[in-house]
């Protein structure tokens, strides 16, 4: 008992420790053993021997040891959490239907495209989450410890405070009331709205379609799922799946329930018989899912016959589409960011300035008054 329960703990600890480039290495060296027409045993043993990562080893021998026990591959692979359930289903069907080594090179290229992404996404955010990282840094900083010095300073002045003044010192008297109540609030309130809006399930597709209706962000968005759509159905076809099947894996592999509804709606329809151009011409909310190109070139291959070829050239158009989108989002957070913190600046010296000004002027106007005075 004691033993099946370290070797939980063990599995628990390899299973987090797996960095997502071993889970590439372990399905591009697998994809390629067991093309070599290799029994799946015999490929994971030499997986295991050929890897020097210790997770990784752990991993194979956990998932021999479960094939051994009579399991499917796709079953160990779950229970290893090697894949997400959108890929998991690409393994699934690839071992019932006898296209392993076909659907693991798939899941391979889907795992790189979806690792680009993030890498391209990471580069692109990098600037602007420094600097909104430094804007509350220097924001909490002067609004806990310069705003109180402030106010009890211009409070004691026996002058007339500017508008932006007074609204300064309200904010710095509420906060030194009531900041270590306020300030930990408004984290907890956007917490709680981020985990509705983009985790919890039955919720965060309000906050995908909010996402999808930001101009820029819904475009890119838009890009990065045409372009899964297009290489994802484009491979399933061109290794000779069943275009139904190919819809089932579709279905489970996006994340954005508009484009779940889409191609579950796709599916029924081709279940009944219709076109792809019927079926453009029936969804009503067909230019929010594919935009004009990808629905022309998909309406043309149906009818030349090449709806495999054309597929992917959709993935290859819309990847570069994405890219340069990418660019323009960084190149527009700039300027956005730079104008917010202009403005929050600009603020706080007016605030700063304009009383200093008005206490000049009062000293300039009391010593004219004494000199006209000693005239």
């Amino acid at each position: 008992m004691a033993i099946k329960k370290r070797n939980k703990i063990l599995e628990f600890l390899f299973k987090q420790r797996l960095t997502q480039k071993e889970k590439e290495i372990f399905f591009e060296n697998f994809g390629l053993i067991i093309s070599s027409d290799l029994d799946i045993s015999s490929s994971l043993q030499v997986l295991k021997a050929e890897s020097s990562s210790k997770s990784l080893q752990h991993t194979v021998e956990s998932i021999e040891k479960d094939i051994k026990d009579g399991s499917s591959i796709w079953k160990s692979i779950e229970r290893v959490n090697l894949l997400p359930s959108h890929l998991l289903s690409v393994i699934q069907i690839g071992e019932r239907s006898g296209k392993l080594k076909e659907n693991t090179l798939i899941v391979l290229s889907q795992m790189q495209k979806e690792r680009e992404f993030k890498n391209k996404i990471r580069s692109a955010s990098l600037y602007p989450v420094l600097v909104l990282i430094l804007i509350f840094i220097v924001g909490f900083s002067m609004i806990l410890f310069v705003l109180p010095r402030i106010t009890s300073v211009y409070k004691g002045l026996n002058i007339e405070l500017p508008g932006v003044t007074k609204a300064l010192i309200s904010l710095g008297d509420f906060l030194d009331a009531y900041g270590g109540i306020v300030i930990p609030l408004i984290f907890i309130v956007f917490g709680i709205i981020y985990f509705f809006l983009f985790i919890f399930k039955r919720s965060k597709h309000i906050g995908q379609e909010i996402m999808f209706r930001i101009p820029l962000l819904g475009r890119m968005l838009t890009e990065v799922e045409v372009a899964r759509f297009g290489f994802l159905l484009g491979s399933l076809l061109q290794t000779g799946y069943p275009l139904l099947n190919a819809m089932d894996l579709l279905i489970s592999s996006t994340v954005y329930k508009r484009y779940k509804v889409f191609y579950e709606f796709m599916k029924s329809q081709l279940e009944m018989g219709y076109t792809f151009s019927q079926i453009v011409d029936k969804y009503k909310y067909i230019g929010h899912v594919l935009p004009p190109y990808s629905r022309q070139l998909l309406i043309s291959s149906e009818k030349s016959g090449s709806l495999s070829k054309s597929l992917s050239k959709i993935g290859e158009v819309y990847e570069l589409k994405n890219e340069n989108t990418l660019k323009n989002l960084s190149v527009l957070i700039e300027p956005i960011l730079l104008i917010i913190v202009w403005l929050g600046v600009a603020f706080v010296a007016l605030s700063i300035i304009l009383p200093i000004y008005n206490l000049v002027g009062n000293i300039n106007d009391a010593a004219r008054g004494r000199t006209v005075q000693t005239n």
